[in-house]
């Protein structure tokens, strides 16, 4: 059998050999790349064991925070047995268990924590206490290994602060600290500033102009945007959304969602419903029994459903909320009063504005105070910190794993037919050719398949920017040019190439400044090493910018995005049909009703869907990053609702670039994420129907990134992204990612210019098996460049098991058979043999051409 790397395609691709593969015998591939059709795994809920940080006793106010940077949980708490001081230790988890390092003071003097939160940005914990005099102080902190450094002291209110709370903003890069402003009677908050261990603050900006005597604070990733809940002096429930801008918050109006006296608020985000829940012990019911409440931000204004009861009439005290997004589910873990005050969990999972609950579970038989619950990403658990009152002296952490199920769907078999060869190479760059001697702009390339050649379509600066294309020969890790060919009598501005392989012709679509700015598109066919072209048709009347084309092989259409600036910038699409060298178009479909910029599409050819992925300027001064999945019928294209992958800044995700990984069967964007540094980002989506999914981004490059371009190179199923890295002299560089699941994984950066380049753009070549890069080298007097860039591979031996093996698929001629003949249809035996005899079942091989070829399952 065979373990595909490739997805299915007419041609050769490559994979690894599970048992021996005989040299030129049938073998069963799957287009998923796996060798069954249907795997489910489970992975059970499993409860680790309570581990103590150490023996010494009387460890109070325990509070915990998770380090996604070092992978470590960190647990805060007063230590009872060495003056009341401030303590930290840091956990790491491995499976259910936990391990501690040696606890460290952070502050030495009598501190009460109350809350803390985690800066990714700035890799660095906030933990808020009152001191001593009861005011409201801060220390930041940072984790190397299982040590701590901390921070000086800094004081965010110089007077009583109780009922306090905090949360990170991650597109501001601002934390929020809540409390009650006892001094004033306000409900206050501070906006911090972290900076290594240094914090600065900002405020008071008052929540609430009276006491507030509770609060819990979460950020919304959708709308970017704080919740804050609290309690007033007469025992209301309230919410209210702060938006941080800079480093001060503004708040929208209060929502009353409760009038009963509630107690212990605890608060959790569900990113995948979109959601906070709130719990909290509800002292106007009788039994003071554990309740909820979901809440939905939108914009600044929140909404609350139907407060409702988690665990019947037993009463609750100390709770913390987590969630668990591997496994999709909350859990509560608490205090439970009815039940000897034993620590104990319920999880459940939200839907709508309610949460189906499963049935509670001890953790620990004690007497438990402080249950502080947070979510390790990197081993997909809970942790749980608690001080033990029973013992007072085994105060520690627990780890829980949620249940959830993993199931892969069924793929479909087909024949190929093993090659041997002995084959291997390193990553490698050819020398730069120049293909246009003059400076030359907005560059976009794209591989005709039919013709084997590289097509680059650009602004000729040296001749008027008139719209201009080139025919590129690949061979081995050079290329090699023709004569350009003017498309476009007139200036262009941001073109974008694609290939029809049905009407086996390149496309280009292009701003056309000789007629308005409009959106115009030509067909080239390619012939030796030329080009000739069609007329050109106007796909939009109004100026364009931001163009992006694909071919959508199911409808057998081109779709090209763009910004539409007759339409107040609104996001379009559009349908082309490609007829001999004219393509005509349908009716242009808003994708985006706002401002949308940096357009990139792609098409998924398992889901048989589109995927534009752009810029929305709809919630400036963010900028969102977001993509939308389109389905085309006919002459027209329809959308789903469009997901976001980027929560913004003010400079947002751009130069978004979107390729479709055929292995992994998933879409990889590649952008400048401005949310963070300006660094190289990529992302993987799943498309599911009309919806697309995200995992986490990458960062490919940690320096600002420009012009960036990706693309899928199927002979070693790797993505290649090809940008300028600013941090190194502007030098055009490669970045080469692998897919997994849903994320992606980088190798070391290679530079293939050492240069300043500008417009790059990215393509394969499947006949030659590289990737072509064509850019501005503004080291060479700004002319149009391109380089050949090889992946590195080793296929080599005679596909024993485990080998790397190439293998002759749906289309293509196996030349190593023997014996055949001419015209006659061949079958696969069960003994994997080859006859003219259909075996059972029936699977036909394909059909011999000559003694020793047989083209595959025709």
């Amino acid at each position: 059998m065979l373990k595909v790397i490739g997805g299915e395609q007419e041609g050769e691709f490559k994979a690894v050999a599970s048992g021996t593969l005989p040299n030129g015998k049938p073998v069963v591939v799957n287009s998923d790349g796996t060798v069954s059709v249907v795997s489910e795994s489970s992975v059970s809920e499993t409860l680790g064991s309570a581990t103590p940080i150490d023996s010494d006793p009387n460890k109070y106010d325990v509070v915990a925070s998770y380090d996604s940077t070092n992978s470590k949980v960190v647990v805060f708490y007063r230590d009872g047995n060495n003056s009341s001081y401030g303590t930290a230790v840091v956990g790491t988890v491995s499976g259910t268990s936990i391990s501690w390092g040696t606890p460290a003071v952070f502050n030495s003097e009598t501190t009460e924590t109350r809350a803390a939160t985690f800066d990714s940005g700035q890799g660095s914990h906030l933990i808020i206490y009152n001191d001593p005099s009861n005011r409201g102080a801060a220390n930041v902190i940072q984790v190397s290994g299982t040590s701590i450094s901390s921070g000086t002291k800094v004081l965010f209110k110089n007077g009583t602060a109780p009922k306090m709370s905090c949360a990170y903003d991650s597109v501001n890069g601002k934390v929020l600290v809540c409390y009650r402003d006892s001094g004033n009677s306000k409900g206050a908050s501070n906006v911090g500033t972290i900076s290594g261990t240094s914090i600065t603050f900002t405020g008071p900006y008052n929540f609430y102009n009276s006491t507030a005597t509770e609060t819990a604070v979460t950020y919304d990733i959708t709308s970017g945007n704080m919740l804050v809940f609290y309690k007033d002096a007469s025992n209301t429930m309230y919410g209210i959304v702060g938006t941080i801008s800079g480093t001060s918050i503004s708040y929208g109006t209060a929502v009353n969602w409760s009038n009963n006296n509630c107690f212990y608020l605890s608060a959790a985000y569900d990113s995948s419903a979109n959601k906070h829940i709130l719990c909290f012990q509800d002292n106007g019911v009788s039994g003071n029994p554990g309740r909820y409440v979901i809440a939905t931000v939108s914009g600044t204004t929140v909404s609350f459903g139907t407060v409702t009861t988690f665990t019947g009439s037993n009463t609750i005290y100390q709770n913390s909320v987590a969630y668990n997004p591997e496994a999709n589910k909350i859990t509560v873990f608490y205090r439970d009063g009815t039940n000897n005050n034993y620590g104990t969990y319920i999880t459940g999972v939200i839907s709508g504005t309610s949460v189906t609950f499963e049935t509670a579970v001890v953790w620990l038989n004690q007497y438990i105070f402080n249950p502080s619950a947070v979510y390790d990403s990197s081993n997909k658990v809970l942790v749980t910190g608690y001080r033990n009152v029973t013992t007072n002296t085994d105060s520690g952490a627990i780890v829980l794993q949620n249940a959830y199920t993993s199931t892969t769907l069924t793929a479909e078999n087909y024949i190929g037919i093993s090659k041997g060869y002995t084959d291997r190479a390193s990553q490698s760059v050819g020398s730069a050719t120049v293909f246009e001697s003059a400076t030359t702009n907005f560059i976009a390339a794209t591989y005709d398949s039919n013709a084997q050649k590289v097509v680059i379509a650009y602004a000729d600066n040296g001749n008027s920017n008139y719209g201009t294309a080139v025919v590129g020969t690949v061979s081995g890790t050079s290329i090699s040019f023709g004569t350009p060919v003017v498309f476009e009598s007139a200036g262009v501005d941001v073109p974008f190439a694609t290939y029809d392989s049905n009407a086996q012709k390149v496309v280009i679509a292009y701003q056309d400044q000789g007629n308005s700015s409009r959106g115009t598109a030509i067909v080239g066919t390619v012939s030796g090493t030329s080009i000739s072209f069609g007329t050109a048709a106007v796909f939009e009347t109004g100026s364009v910018n931001y163009i992006s084309a694909t071919y959508d092989s199911n409808a057998q259409k081109i779709v090209i995005s763009y910004m539409d600036g007759g339409s107040s910038d609104h996001g379009n699409a559009v349908v082309g049909t490609v007829s001999g060298t004219s393509i005509s178009f349908g009716t242009p479909v808003t994708f985006n009703s706002s401002t949308t910029s940096y357009t990139s599409i792609t098409y998924d050819s398992n889901a048989q869907k589109v995927v534009i992925a752009y810029q929305d300027g709809g919630s400036f001064p963010a900028l969102y990053g977001k993509a939308i999945v389109g389905t085309v019928s006919g002459t027209s294209i329809s959308f789903g609702t469009a997901v976001t992958f980027v929560t913004g800044s003010y400079s947002g995700s751009i130069y978004h670039s979107a390729t479709y990984d055929t292995n992994a069967q998933k879409v990889v964007i590649a952008y400048r994420d401005g949310s963070n540094s300006n660094y190289g980002t990529a992302i993987v989506g799943t498309v599911s129907g009309t919806s697309i999914s995200f995992g986490t981004a990458v960062v490919f490059e940690s320096a600002n990134s420009y012009y960036v371009s990706a693309t899928f190179d199927s002979s070693v199923n790797k993505v290649v992204i090809a940008y300028r890295d600013v941090s190194n002299s502007g030098y055009g560089t490669i970045a080469v990612g692998t897919v997994s699941g849903t994320s992606i994984s980088f190798g070391t950066p290679v530079v293939f210019e050492a240069a300043q380049t500008v417009y790059t753009s990215a393509t394969y070549d499947s006949n030659a098996q590289k990737v072509v890069v064509a850019y501005r080298d503004n080291g060479n007097s700004n002319y149009g460049t391109a380089v050949v860039f090889q992946n590195a591979y080793d296929n080599s031996g005679s596909v024993a098991d485990g080998d790397p093996a190439r293998t002759d698929i749906i289309g293509s001629v196996s030349t190593n058979q023997t014996g055949l003949t001419a015209g006659e249809k061949y079958y696969v035996q069960t003994d994997g043999t080859l006859s003219t005899t259909a075996g059972s079942p029936s699977v036909l091989a394909g059909t011999a051409i000559s003694a020793t070829k047989l083209v595959v399952k025709t």
